[in-house]
């Protein structure tokens, strides 16, 4: 009997807990939702490796002035939206230019139509060194 008791009372104190567990249902503004598409991105810095989730549009700007920036400090950056940074290199597109905002938008236009990008900056020139390969 005391055995039933037990089995009995530790299957009712799990019953509550499970139920006081549920899951809530958030209802969100599908607008919001849209507007805030999640991007991968992975980036290497001097080789080193990373993966980063951003929120939008926004933050991929954000992220591409950031790589910029590197590689203006002397780092050799490459980057893609989506994982991974190796590829058999089937095509090859190199673009050189002395305006940081140009290289930014090569970059976006690239890393968009699917190429790793890799940018080095040379401060005895200034120029941007962008290589794109898919």
């Amino acid at each position: 009997m005391k055995k039933r008791f037990y089995a009995f009372a530790i299957f009712a104190a799990t019953v509550m807990i499970v139920s006081g567990c549920q899951k809530e249902t958030i209802e969100m503004d599908i607008n919001a939702e849209a507007s805030s598409e999640k991007i991968i991105a992975s980036y290497s810095v001097d080789g080193e490796c990373f993966v980063a989730t951003l929120n939008g549009e926004e933050e991929w700007a954000n992220f591409l002035d950031r790589m910029l920036a590197l590689a203006r400090e002397g780092h050799r950056v490459t980057f893609s939206r989506g994982v991974g940074l190796h590829s058999v290199a089937k095509e090859t597109v190199t673009y050189t230019t002395m305006v940081e905002a140009e290289a930014n938008d090569w970059s976006n236009k690239m890393t968009k139509d699917g190429y790793v990008v890799t940018i080095s900056y040379d401060k005895n020139t200034g120029i941007y060194t962008c290589i794109a390969i898919r």
